[in-house]
């Protein structure tokens, strides 16, 4: 008889996969229907997780793309536990080596911008520290201040303007003209200091220092 594990690992595989594996199931419905119905519940909850964290990424390459390449991702990079908030960590890493999309070389860094901009709203609340309280302590105790980085500070460097991809691909921006993706790095300031996340292009060198 198989262990609890075995089944949980055969069941698994047979949603994820290609191959039907089921061991037991109502005499009224016939397993692999069952299973059918199940995969394409877990298939399609999974896929519009990801649409969610990667809309741009989404809007760039079309819902039917998406939904191909995001059942790819899932069947190589399954989730690892119950909770969904860090699903899609790798997806930018599969996308580097993904060959469908290797003719957009910024798609990447797209993914990275826009999970680093869903780690930062769901980053841990903290006060950022305002000038005035600086100000007020005494000259002599600035040597012994240690800063630190607000928790939802990101910074993406990328070799193309997924900043203005990004921007351009907002439901809120009329663009009727199209972007130019002219050879230009993008060195992206992420944070969430109050409610909203923000992005900041900065010059490289405030980067450079900030890195």
């Amino acid at each position: 008889m198989s262990s609890l594990r075995d089944l949980q690992q055969h069941f698994a595989a047979s949603v994820l996969g290609d191959t039907f594996w089921v061991a037991f199931a109502p005499a009224r419905v016939p397993g692999e229907v069952g299973l059918l119905v199940h995969r394409d519940n877990v298939l399609g909850g999974l896929t519009e997780a990801l649409a969610t964290q990667f809309p741009v990424v989404r809007a760039v390459v079309g819902d039917a793309f998406f939904g191909a390449m995001a059942r790819e991702f899932l069947r190589v990079s399954p989730p690892s536990g119950p909770v969904m908030i860090g699903y899609g960590a790798t997806f930018a890493a599969f996308l580097t080596a993904f060959p469908p999309v290797q003719s957009l070389p910024y798609l990447p860094d797209l993914a990275r911008l826009e999970y680093a901009m869903h780690e930062a709203y769901h980053a841990a609340d903290c006060v950022a520290l305002d000038r005035d309280v600086l100000a007020a302590h005494d000259a002599s105790d600035l040597s012994r201040l240690k800063l630190r980085f607000h928790p939802s500070l990101r910074l993406i460097a990328s070799h193309h303007p997924v900043d203005l991809i990004w921007r351009f691909n907002q439901p809120e921006t009329e663009q009727s003209e199209p972007v130019v993706l002219l050879d230009r790095h993008a060195f992206i300031l992420i944070a969430r200091p109050d409610d909203v996340v923000e992005m900041t292009a900065l010059p490289e060198p405030a980067f450079t220092f900030l890195s």
